[in-house]
């Protein structure tokens, strides 16, 4: 059956990527209804919902031309983006430890998250190249080495990758699987600067910052702001003693993974099975070439990066004069931040060089954990009435639309890469809504619309995911 098309259809726009959503949103009715497509492409057209901050996402590099947000997660993640894959979505790999590598960040079959990956994939395409790979997922969650070899699905990947989806499921994957992971661990360590948040995320997309954490406070005798014998600890001081803790690991692994690779290759040679003896070779080419890789990061490229970085004194990351971060081994540079920069660009504004502040004005009080009033009972967001109806209230308020409820609008919103969270939040906060936890929760039914007015419960599926967005939305608050 044909689909019918919005009946509101504004007339092209010079900005590609305006004009890229309101074509889109002409193709959703099937999933959102012509009402909501039509209000939302209503809106486009007038620039009123594009001009909201916030709320238009950051081009990515591979994705057009670069308009990089004034934020730490985009800083960060260009320049992890660079050192693994050189910005590149479709970048693939099959020679060291992960097996297959892929994509912007390197998600590895071996470590799990190229199962992750494409799950999400998955889950936000019906496109041919998804559903084709849906047919790998099981394989993918076994972590099967004989995918290395599978012609077709390294196909699919390669193909993939151009596919704007893709692009959304990388960067989503990596938000949720590190960066809300490393963003919780600065804070407790008392990270305050874009350059150490950028640290932290890829250190934890690399592998093993709660050791590096701890061997630097175990160095220094305490975390940032400490007083170990009348000195105040400093970030930058260690910031320092947490790169030097991450080279010295480098350069461990690595040695451990040579002598470990190896020995597997020794062990081939003896190996009367041919299929065994191409197997155990095989994994230790694997490991000697991971090894490699890891000392020319450790000593090369990543390591003296950080280091230099970090000696510079540049913590807020604004880069050269040109205001781009040089990074030691690519030719390519990372746009760098300007003053005001956020953590992830719904805070508004900053309170100190590089430090952040709660979204939305709401008091700078230190969150609470998640109880059984918020993420384990039944959230009541600060607005009459709660659940479905308490957002459908406040988005005209923002956006001057009235005609469509607040979850029909939010499945167009986020089928074209549109994030209504950020407005509503302030809006609640405008209209004297303080409270973070409920802002929290507001915040989290507009991503997940579904789950409006509903408690989380450890039974129910992705507990744990929903329960560290929750977190992480909340801490940022």
């Amino acid at each position: 059956m044909p689909v019918r098309r919005a009946s509101s259809v504004p007339t092209r726009s010079d900005d590609p990527r305006e004009q890229s959503i309101v074509d889109r949103i002409t193709d959703l009715q099937t999933t959102a209804g012509n009402a909501a497509a039509t209000a939302v492409v209503s809106l486009v057209s007038s620039r009123r919902l594009l001009s909201a901050p916030g709320v238009l996402p950051a081009q990515r590099a591979g994705t057009g031309a670069p308009a990089p947000d004034n934020t730490y997660i985009r800083v960060a993640g260009d320049i992890t983006a660079t050192f693994e894959s050189g910005g590149d979505y479709g970048t693939l790999q099959t020679y060291d430890a992960g097996v297959i590598s892929y994509g912007r960040h390197q998600a590895t079959l071996a470590g799990g998250n190229l199962y992750v990956l494409v799950k999400e994939y998955v889950s936000r395409s019906h496109g041919e190249a998804a559903t084709a790979l849906a047919a790998y997922l099981p394989r993918l969650e076994a972590k099967d080495v004989s995918l290395a070899e599978d012609q077709t699905l390294l196909r699919l990947l390669r193909g993939a990758a151009k596919d704007p989806d893709m692009h959304k499921a990388q960067d989503e994957t990596f938000r949720r699987q590190y960066w809300v992971h490393s963003a919780a661990k600065a804070k407790q360590v008392g990270v305050r600067s874009a350059l150490g948040y950028a640290l932290l995320y890829d250190t934890t997309v690399q592998g093993g910052v709660k050791y590096r954490l701890d061997e630097a406070k175990k160095k220094l005798g305490g975390k940032i702001g400490d007083v170990v014998q009348g000195h105040a600890i400093t970030e930058q001081e260690f910031l320092l003693a947490f790169i030097q803790a991450r080279i010295d690991a480098g350069i461990r692994q690595s040695e451990r993974d040579q002598r470990n690779g190896a020995a597997l290759v020794e062990q081939a040679k003896a190996e009367p099975d041919a299929a065994k003896a191409a197997a155990l070779r095989r994994k230790g080419e694997r490991l000697i070439a991971n090894g490699k890789a890891m000392l020319i990061s450790a000593t090369k490229t990543r390591g003296p990066t950080w280091k230099a970085l970090v000696e510079s004194g540049d913590l807020d990351l604004h880069g050269d004069a040109s205001g781009m971060v040089s990074l030691l081994g690519k030719r390519s540079k990372v746009k760098g931040l300007s003053a005001g920069a956020t953590i992830e660009g719904a805070e508004a504004g900053s309170s100190g060089p590089g430090a952040p502040v709660p979204h939305t004005g709401a008091p700078a009080t230190t969150p609470t954990k998640p109880t059984a009033a918020t993420v384990g009972s039944t959230p009541r967001p600060g607005l009459d009435g709660g659940s479905q109806a308490a957002l459908a209230a406040v988005i005209p308020a923002v956006t001057g639309l009235a005609v469509v409820g607040a979850g029909s609008l939010e499945r167009v919103l986020r089928a074209v890469g549109l994030d209504l969270a950020p407005i509503v939040v302030r809006a609640l906060a405008a209209s004297g809504h303080r409270d973070v936890n409920q802002l929290t929760n507001v915040a989290f039914w507009a991503h997940h619309p579904d789950l409006t007015g509903s408690k989380l419960a450890p039974s129910q599926p992705r507990f744990k995911e929903l329960a560290a967005e929750w977190v992480h939305l909340r801490d940022a608050m």
